[in-house]
This record gives C-alpha cells, sequence and structure tokens, in this order.
C-alpha cells in the first residue's frame, strides 16, 4: 500500500469467495485467483484504483502489476508456478 507497483502473493487456509477492494492502491493492477492446486480460477485486467471491488474464488491471489496478464497469456484452468525471490523478507513467505 503507498508504494510502487510490486507483484504481491496472498494465501488462505482454504479455497474460499474472496473480495478485494482497491481503496489506497494508487496504480491498475492485474488480479489473478488460483485453487489449490494453483489452477487459475479467475482474472480480472487492470482492476483501476479506487474504483473496483474484484471477487474471485481461491485459495491464493496474485496482485501484479498492470499487463501482467495480457503479456503472460495466462487464462482460466491454466497452472501456475510461484517463484520466490531470494531477496523476499521471510516473514512475507
Amino acid at each position: 500500500m503507498f508504494s510502487q507497483p510490486k507483484d504481491l502473493v496472498f494465501a488462505f487456509k482454504e479455497e474460499q469467495p474472496i473480495s478485494l477492494h482497491m481503496l489506497f492502491v494508487f496504480f491498475p493492477i492485474d488480479v489473478v485467483f488460483l485453487n489449490s492446486e494453483m489452477r487459475v480460477t479467475g482474472l480480472r485486467k487492470g482492476a483501476m484504483p479506487f474504483a473496483s471491488l474484484i471477487r474471485g474464488h481461491g485459495k491464493y491471489v496474485l496482485e501484479l502489476r498492470a499487463g501482467t496478464i495480457a503479456r503472460t497469456k495466462v487464462g482460466v484452468g491454466d497452472g501456475v508456478e510461484i517463484r520466490v525471490s531470494a531477496n523476499a523478507y521471510p516473514e512475507h513467505i
């Protein structure tokens, strides 16, 4: 929040309905919902700051820099692999 665009991963204990808001997000983002098998269950391209309520279902949510979905051509049903950067903070993994 209040920073430059970064890719974020949110993990929940189990698959569930998920609602995200864009309050205090100052740039557009792409959102990808993943199930427990790391398959895409839903997408939202270019969610706009302060304007969107995003709903999906899954165990994981990826908040990505706008344009990532188009660039990677990821779609519903696709499998996704998440790689954690070596310089990631352990408390965020």
